[in-house]
């Protein structure tokens, strides 16, 4: 594949944190249906196909919970692709001569795998961003719930649940990768050098907050992950992630620091999807605070390599704080922190 023909439809390539049904030989079947797991599993060639008409999961989704689901409408949220290994992986990507960078996108919750892999943001995935970076989304278990009201709690306490195997699974593709590396020349020269970058949406934050939760000590010590930038956008994390003196910075978010060439967080207190979940007594009581992206981190001046922006500020224009991932300012934004960053990093022949 190469970046014109990824611009017309499905992404390339994309690393599924959830269980395929396995379709003989590499080819693989999931969909908003599919099971959570901490295995990450690399596709490509993707194509969205037609599902059964009804599921035991579709049924059992209607008769407990009430919602309006027809079961005699396909879901229409099935994909087949071909499982490829790292270094496969690697090889494709060297392969694609006009791209220079890989962003892997971490989604939020209650989003169907066709929302990420077809239409992000209202445009195809890879046309919010410069044709030489090569847009890689992660698919993970995020329950999908039409009745809004109900999606605020149910649907946030499921995808917490599964967002924590999202963000182990993310975690074992970056220390895969870079054990690979030693073994691999393709491998190194397609993750060294902050080549590789990842932009986290919303509860997508709190799966790179597990991620960095996960990274342990022997990780940064032998430099098993080295990525160029790591967007924080609009983070339904907790908001003293980044504090100097919280325990989630501890655990997490100077792990996070460490990793990067450069951590661009993005908060809005216009936010008004953060706002609705803040006010959320149940949410709140459960997990406590998780509106990073609507009071921002505070004061990062220890974070050296960190850079704070005001969406709200930024971009003036916006009708949505939340989700402007389509917006070509945005993407405009990215992409030159990626360069910034790529132009400081030697790579690898």
């Amino acid at each position: 594949p190469n970046s014109k023909m990824e611009s017309k439809g499905t992404p390339a390539f994309a690393l599924l944190a959830v269980k395929p049904e396995r379709l003989g030989g590499k080819r693989v079947r999931f969909s908003d249906q599919s099971a959570a797991v901490t295995k990450p599993i690399i596709v490509t060639n993707i194509k969205k196909v037609d599902g059964p008409s009804c599921s035991i999961t579709c049924c059992c989704r209607f008769l407990c919970s009430c919602f309006n689901c027809c079961c005699s409408t396909p879901p229409n949220e099935f994909f087949e692709a071909d499982e490829i290994s790292m270094e496969e992986f690697a090889k494709a990507v060297d392969g694609l001569q006009d791209i220079t960078d890989v962003l892997l996108f971490v989604h939020g919750y209650t989003v169907q795998p066709s929302e990420i892999l077809t239409n992000f943001g209202g445009k195809p995935v890879q046309n919010v961003f410069d044709p030489h970076v090569l847009v890689m989304p992660v698919v993970w278990s995020s329950v999908t719930i039409s009745n809004e009201e109900v999606a605020s709690v149910v649907g946030y306490v499921v995808d917490r649940a599964r967002a924590e195997k999202a963000g182990e699974c993310l975690h074992k593709f970056f220390r895969q990768a870079q054990i690979e590396c030693k073994n691999s020349g393709i491998v190194k020269k397609t993750f060294a050098g902050g080549k590789f970058h990842l932009m986290a949406h919303s509860m997508g934050c709190f799966v790179t907050y597990i991620m960095g939760q996960k990274i342990t000590k022997g990780d940064l010590e032998k430099g098993n992950f080295d990525l160029g930038v790591i967007v924080i956008k609009q983070a339904n994390a907790a908001p003293d992630w980044f504090n100097e003196n919280s325990q989630n910075f501890k655990r997490s978010g100077s792990k996070i620091a460490k990793i990067a060439g450069q951590v661009l967080l993005l908060w809005s207190p216009d936010d008004a999807t953060l706002k609705a979940l803040a006010e959320s007594k149940l949410a709140t009581k459960i997990y406590g605070p998780n509106d990073l992206g609507l009071k921002g981190p505070g004061n990062v001046s220890h974070i050296k390599n960190m850079k704070v922006i005001n969406a709200s500020t930024q971009f003036p224009a916006l009708d949505n704080y939340h989700t402007y991932l389509g917006f070509q300012e945005f993407g405009n934004l990215v992409v030159g922190e990626i360069k910034k960053i790529s132009s400081l990093y030697p790579r690898v022949a």
